[in-house]
């Protein structure tokens, strides 16, 4: 409830504390995903691909999910092109191995 209330401390969120030495770009994302995401053209930093969106969805899904099966398709086609250029969506696989998740 604290953290609705006052924000996540920067200790909670991964982020270096007040006047440690700066890693990364400081984006706020690489204190939570990492610095770097998994594209369709490869490796990026997350700063980069998330770059532009003010709006940051994490999709958790997995191939051995019915469900998720049926919505991803969904999902893709809907933010497909540029339609909403300010909305990014990083995919968080529950997929039990690397070729699952391909």
């Amino acid at each position: 409830v604290d953290y609705l209330c006052n924000g996540i401390p920067a200790a909670a969120a991964g982020l270096p504390a007040a006047g440690a030495a700066p890693t990364g770009t400081g984006h706020w994302a690489e204190g939570v995903l990492g610095q770097q995401l998994v594209t369709k053209s490869g490796l990026q930093p997350t700063a980069q691909a998330l770059q532009g969106a003010s709006i940051v969805a994490l999709y958790f899904s997995a191939h051995w999910c019915p469900p998720c099966r049926g919505f991803t398709p969904q999902l893709a086609a809907a933010m497909a092109g540029d339609r909403y250029p300010q909305i990014k969506v990083v995919f968080v696989s529950s997929d039990r191995s690397e070729a699952d998740f391909q």
